[in-house]
């Protein structure tokens, strides 16, 4: 579903003719939409006294929005607008089952063995993703040359769809442990919003929150940069995103093994303080080499930080209470999403530079990176007992743990 269906969004938006603030739309307005949809995620829980319903019930309806995307090239009206309607609809099915999916593997998945867990679980996944997106992005190059583009979308549309239906089999055969939401575990958003200051929970969520808004200043808009400023193939592109999914993969395991060791808060502080530099080197050069390059490094960043990331939230939730954090953290990040993706936009139509247009989203993503990572990074805490590292020689373990693990094969 990822790797031959999401992967393609943007550059089946820009067939369709999208603009750069179209493009905005589309990556930001679905993820807000489905992120506000996470409000109703805890009373659908209780509802339907399941976690297990919940996401396979999500997940069928996202699988199916698959279909009406695959005749959109036919739409005499706006396809654009309708493309934006349907991934809204999408990102609602697949959103409002996440504080349930994270709430049901939080309590399968034992507090010692998280990092090593999802880090493995996420390796695995990236490759597949990455075998599938090398395929498929190879598969609209030529459909792309032989003029037949459309059938090259509509082809990994309904493979993606059928994907999905084969991961609702599998997921209705998991096993749903007991769970009860008890009254005291109940708190409204503003509650949340209250108390956001005093934990260290609230500490991370204005953080991750704020750097998403920083993120999503110039996340939008690579892709369009790449095939329609810089000319780039569809298989230049897929070269570029296989790299970095190809760098995730190689260092996930090895974040994961580091987040059990040495705690969430050392890797996220560690990767996190790098982020500002993997988009700034977008404004060094437009050379295909280069940009592969910035993909490799960070595919090395990322994968540490979404994983300490994904990981913090578990250690500093209570089983009783996860999934009504992360519907209430989900909802400010959608919102914060929107509000960069909308400023990138502005900033890309003043045209404040003689260079690509886009440069100074660039820009204003990296400022607003090094902002937030300064002041929001030392207010975090790790929650558990671990053992001791220093920066330096956390970073050289992890930089150099491929190097490790071909040597003992």
């Amino acid at each position: 579903m990822l790797g031959s269906g999401e992967r393609f969004f943007v550059p089946f938006a820009l067939m369709l003719g999208a603009s750069y603030f179209d493009v905005g739309l589309v990556v930001a307005l679905p993820l807000l939409f489905g992120s506000l949809s996470q409000l109703f995620s805890t009373h659908l829980i209780e509802k339907v006294n399941s976690r297990k319903k919940v996401v396979v019930g999500g997940v069928i309806l996202q699988a199916l929005m698959f279909a009406p995307m695959m005749l959109l090239y036919f739409s005499p009206i706006h396809p654009v607008t309708l493309f934006i309607g349907l991934t809204i609809c999408y990102w609602i099915c697949g959103h409002i089952v996440a504080p349930a999916w994270n709430s049901w593997m939080g309590d399968l998945v034992e507090l010692q063995s998280r990092g090593s867990y999802f880090g493995k679980r996420s390796r695995i996944m990236e490759f597949s993703t990455l075998i599938t997106f090398m395929i498929a992005g190879w598969f609209i190059h030529l459909m792309k040359e032989g003029h037949q583009e459309y059938i090259g979308f509509l082809t990994l549309f309904a493979v993606a769809l059928i994907a999905r239906l084969m991961s609702f089999y599998f997921l209705n055969k998991k096993y749903e442990p007991y769970f009860e939401i008890k009254n005291e575990s109940k708190f409204t958003f503003l509650q949340f919003l209250k108390k956001m200051k005093t934990t260290n929970f609230g500490h991370f969520v204005f953080f991750a929150v704020l750097m998403n808004f920083s993120f999503y200043v110039s996340a939008p808009y690579f892709t369009p940069y790449m095939l329609k400023e810089l000319h780039f193939s569809y298989f230049q592109y897929m070269v570029i995103v296989a790299a970095s999914m190809t760098s995730r993969i190689i260092f996930m395991s090895a974040w994961g093994k580091y987040i059990d060791q040495y705690g969430t808060r050392k890797i996220l502080a560690l990767s996190a303080s790098f982020l500002p530099v993997t988009v700034l080197f977008w404004m060094f050069s437009a050379n295909f080499y280069w940009i592969v390059a910035i993909h490799i490094i960070a595919g090395f960043v990322w994968s540490g930080f979404e994983l300490s990331s994904f990981n913090f939230i578990l250690d500093s939730t209570s089983s009783e209470k996860r999934a009504r954090c992360v519907a209430y953290y989900n909802v400010l990040n959608g919102v914060f999403i929107l509000l960069g993706s909308l400023l990138g936009s502005k900033l890309v139509q003043m045209n404040l530079f003689s260079a690509p247009p886009v440069y100074a989203a660039f820009l204003g993503s990296f400022v607003l990176r090094v902002i937030f990572t300064s002041v929001f990074l030392p207010q975090l805490k790790e929650v558990r007992p671990v053992e001791t590292i220093t920066y330096r020689k956390l970073f050289l373990q992890a930089l150099l743990q491929p190097v490790h693990i071909l040597k003992n094969k």
